[in-house]
């Protein structure tokens, strides 16, 4: 706070139209080691009682302050491993089912190599023959 709003507050204190609040912030303003020698009859009249209560719930007050930051540290943590977690699971999922499956003559062929192998093969039988036309007719279109 600064002196003009502390010298409102004495003046609103004297008239005798503070509250609760305003008093404990005027308590602790003018009770601090710096505090102008004018305001210490004022931190006398106030007495050590609201001192006392406008400490005490200053301290609770950022007590509270505090214990919501922790609490709000431990979510943002927590929410972040989950979000880790997931993400590592999903990419060993994706990694898990990338794969391609080949059937040649209903039989599943799992090894790439192999797969890769009989395709070319196929491909060359394919395109060696004369009648070239004629076997892709067949084998797009069989009736």
């Amino acid at each position: 706070m600064s002196n003009d709003e502390i010298n409102k507050l004495i003046d609103k204190y004297l008239d005798g139209k503070t509250t609760r609040a305003e008093e404990q912030q005027l308590a602790l303003a003018v009770s601090k080691p710096d505090a102008l020698e004018e305001w210490k009859a004022i931190s006398e009249m106030l007495g050590e009682l609201a001192l006392g209560e406008a400490i005490y719930d200053h301290l609770i007050a950022r007590k509270k302050h505090h214990t919501f930051t922790l609490k709000l540290s431990w979510g943002i943590a927590a929410s972040v491993a989950v979000l880790l977690g997931w993400g590592i699971y999903s990419h060993y999922l994706y990694q898990k089912e990338n794969f391609a499956v080949l059937y040649i003559n209903g039989i599943q062929m799992g090894n790439e190599t192999q797969a890769l192998s009989h395709s070319t093969e196929t491909l060359s039988e394919l395109f060696s023959q004369d009648d070239t036309e004629s076997s892709l007719y067949e084998l797009f279109n069989p009736e």
